[in-house]
């Protein structure tokens, strides 16, 4: 046995004493986690035969209180239907109540029942879910997204879609549009796979349209704070391209004549009598750049799709880019006398 590697037969008892004790430190530091005792909410389902209720979305308040969301039809002994909130010490919040909603709406009752999957919360304490629980015209249950006011009653102001498959994720953009991604394959009738987004007031935004979206589930995604969106599933196509399990969005809606990527446009000028591009980008401060010629015709936009806006010249027919991730490229297109009209231009 090699003499660097401990032996506790080897004879030296303050040694196992001190490893014995940073062992026990140790061991202290990985088991420190217990339940708390003091908040035990109780979900039961009385519609299901088995009464296995079970929880599949939460969501902490400002306020410390919890939402919590799922399959259920009583939380902490009061009737409750998919949704409950209960306070921060664990017992149930008697203030809120989404099954206040008549069952004329068609929403979430205790008659009816319902699973909520996904619970989110704004910042003036209204809350989005979605989940199952909406009944069509038939008397059967099918997948939606809802607005609730901050007591558990419907948001009215609230156009609420039909899915027609369900919703795994959702987030709030800063401006109140929402991002949605799941099973689904069209929204409110709209196409859409997998992947979509809805106006503050819940219709469609018809600006948001991946074309063909995702070939199999989106399971999740995050929100970057330029306005892209990074995504995670199942497919292996998105928009048309190979792109395996994971992805990232840009923002369609984005800036133009965006030079840093911020997501606002900067102020720029072309000089002609030298050919150079002044730019006062709005987070990365001045720049200045000789690219082109004094008859040139300039043409910037985001050719690559980084979100940032290239510097571009159309001369004679060919367009000229000095791009902000690949570099210079030059492309033959068009005749000396068009007009150039840069657009989604893919090398």
């Amino acid at each position: 046995m090699s003499a660097s590697i401990f032996s506790a037969r080897s004879g030296t008892p303050s040694l196992c004493a001190s490893v014995l004790l940073i062992l026990f430190a140790f061991s202290s530091s990985i088991f420190s986690q217990t339940i708390d005792p003091t908040f035990a909410p109780l979900l039961q389902d009385f519609g299901n035969v088995f009464n296995r209720a079970n929880a599949r979305g939460s969501a902490l308040q400002p306020d410390g209180k919890i939402l919590v969301g799922g399959q259920f039809t009583v939380a902490g002994g009061l009737a409750r239907a998919g949704v409950a909130r209960f306070n921060a010490g664990g017992t149930p919040d008697a203030g809120f109540d989404a099954g206040n909603i008549s069952v004329a709406e068609g929403l979430l009752t205790t008659e009816t029942g319902g699973t909520i999957n996904v619970i989110k919360v704004y910042p003036d304490g209204k809350i989005l879910i979605s989940g199952t629980f909406r009944r069509d015209e038939e008397g059967g249950i099918i997948k939606t997204i809802e607005r609730l006011n901050p007591d558990g009653s419907r948001d009215a102001t609230f156009r609420s879609p039909i899915i027609e498959a369900g919703i795994g994720d959702a987030e709030i953009q800063p401006d109140g549009k929402i991002v949605v991604v799941g099973y689904f394959t069209s929204i409110a009738g709209a196409a859409r796979q997998r992947i979509a987004r809805l106006n503050a007031d819940g219709t469609i935004d018809a600006g948001f349209n991946l074309p063909n979206g995702a070939n199999n589930i989106i399971y999740d995604f995050s929100l970057q704070a330029d306005g892209r969106i990074l995504v995670a599933g199942a497919f292996t196509k998105l928009g048309n391209k190979e792109r395996i399990g994971a992805a990232r969005l840009l923002d369609s809606s984005r800036a133009q004549f965006d030079f840093d990527g911020d997501g606002r446009a900067d102020i720029s000028v072309f000089r002609p009598s030298d050919g150079v591009w002044y730019l006062l980008r709005s987070s990365a401060g001045f720049s200045a750049a000789q690219f082109g010629l004094s008859a040139d015709k300039p043409s910037p936009a985001d050719y690559y799709g980084d979100g940032k806006s290239d510097l571009a010249v159309f001369r004679d027919g060919t367009w000229y880019l000095q791009q902000s991730t690949s570099g210079f490229a030059g492309v033959q297109f068009g005749q000396a006398n068009d007009v150039a009209v840069p657009s989604a231009y893919i090398p």
